[in-house]
C-alpha cells in the first residue's frame, strides 16, 4: 500500500502554480452611445455570456514526493512532472447584474476537461537525512479535471473577483526511463507518485475590464492577484503546507453576428520553490494555459 511520508509533509513540499483558476470568461454590460443616451435608450440592466473551448492548452507542472516502495519509508522520491496537454473540452459561463448606476455584481464559473495527460518525470531519491541516493526521470500518465465558481463587483470598470477551484488529478502508469544508481528499475513504475489528488484551492484577483458600446460590441480584461493552494496530506502531489503565488490573466471577446463570437484568454501562475533540505530547492517553471473558445452574449 502507497503511503505519503510525515517527513515529506514536514519538508513542505507544495503544489506547481497548475491546479488554476484563471479567468477565462469577463462579462461586459455593453455601453450605450451618445448617440442611443441622445435618443432616449434605456441602459441594459443585465448580460449573459457562454463559452464552449475546443482549444485549451496547457502548460502544467507540479512538484510531487512520496515514499519509495518497499523501502519501509527510509527512503524518499521528491521532484517534479509536467506536461503540455490540450483539453478535451471547456465550457464557461457568467452573468452580470447592474446594481444601482454605476455598480454590477457578477456570478459564474468553468468546467475543464483536461482529459488523459502524458507527463515527463525527474525525481531524487534521498534517504532520511536528505542525501541524495539516486535521480530517475520517466514518463507518467495523468488524468485531470478542473473546476471552477466565482463572484466579483465592479465599480465601474474597476473590480474584485474571488473563485474557489476544486481539481481531481489521478496519476497512474509511470515508466522509469532512466536511473543512475538503481539500473534494474529501468522500465518498472515508480509508484511513489501514482496517487491521486482532489483539492479544493481558491484565488482573487483586481480587475479592470472595458468593454465597447452596441455597435462596437466587444470586451477585454485585466487582472492580477494571488492563488492559494490547499495543503494535503492524503496524496504525494500535494503537502500539508498551504501556499500563495502570484497570478494574472487577460482575456479578450468580440461579438461578430447577432451575439455569436469569439473568445481568447491567457492565464499565468509564478512559479514554486520548495526547499525540501537540499543543497538547492526545488523551482517549478511557472504554469500557464491559453484558451480560445466560440461564445454567445445576450444583454437586456
Amino acid at each position: 500500500m502507497k503511503t505519503r511520508s510525515c517527513l515529506l509533509a514536514t519538508a513542505g513540499l507544495c503544489l506547481v502554480g497548475s491546479t488554476a483558476s484563471a479567468q477565462i470568461i469577463m462579462t461586459s454590460i455593453p455601453r450605450l452611445s451618445a448617440t442611443a443616451q441622445a435618443t432616449g435608450r434605456s441602459e441594459k440592466k443585465l448580460a449573459l455570456h457562454v463559452m464552449g473551448s475546443p482549444m485549451s492548452l496547457w502548460k502544467y507542472n507540479e512538484l510531487a514526493g512520496g515514499a519509495l516502495e518497499g523501502s519501509n519509508e527510509s527512503l524518499f522520491d521528491i521532484g517534479l512532472f509536467s506536461g503540455t496537454p490540450s483539453s478535451d473540452f471547456l465550457l464557461a459561463g457568467e452573468t452580470v447584474f447592474k446594481v444601482g448606476r454605476d455598480f454590477s455584481v457578477g456570478v459564474g464559473g468553468w468546467h475543464n476537461k483536461v482529459g488523459k495527460v502524458t507527463y515527463g518525470f525527474a525525481v531524487a531519491t534521498v534517504d532520511e537525512s536528505f542525501e541524495l541516493v539516486d535521480i530517475a526521470t520517466g514518463t507518467l500518465d495523468g488524468d485531470l479535471t478542473l473546476s471552477e465558481g466565482h463572484v466579483n463587483f465592479f465599480y465601474k470598470a474597476v473590480g474584485v473577483q474571488a473563485g474557489i477551484v476544486h481539481t481531481n488529478s489521478k496519476l497512474t502508469s509511470s515508466r522509469i526511463l532512466t536511473s543512475e544508481t538503481f539500473v534494474d528499475a529501468i522500465g518498472e513504475p515508480l509508484l511513489s507518485i501514482e496517487e491521486n489528488n482532489t483539492v479544493n484551492d481558491w484565488d482573487l484577483y483586481g480587475v479592470y475590464k472595458y468593454s465597447g458600446n452596441m455597435k462596437l460590441p466587444f470586451g477585454v480584461s485585466v487582472g492580477a492577484g494571488v492563488y492559494g493552494k490547499q495543503g494535503n496530506t492524503k496524496s504525494a502531489q500535494r503537502a500539508a503546507e498551504d501556499q500563495v503565488v502570484f497570478s494574472s490573466f487577460v482575456t479578450g471577446s468580440v461579438d461578430l453576428y447577432k451575439g455569436f463570437g469569439l473568445d481568447a484568454s491567457y492565464w499565468y501562475i509564478d512559479k514554486t520553490k520548495a526547499d525540501l533540505g537540499l543543497s538547492v530547492p526545488l523551482v517549478s517553471d511557472p504554469a500557464s494555459r491559453f484558451t480560445f473558445g466560440v461564445s454567445y452574449s445576450f444583454s437586456r
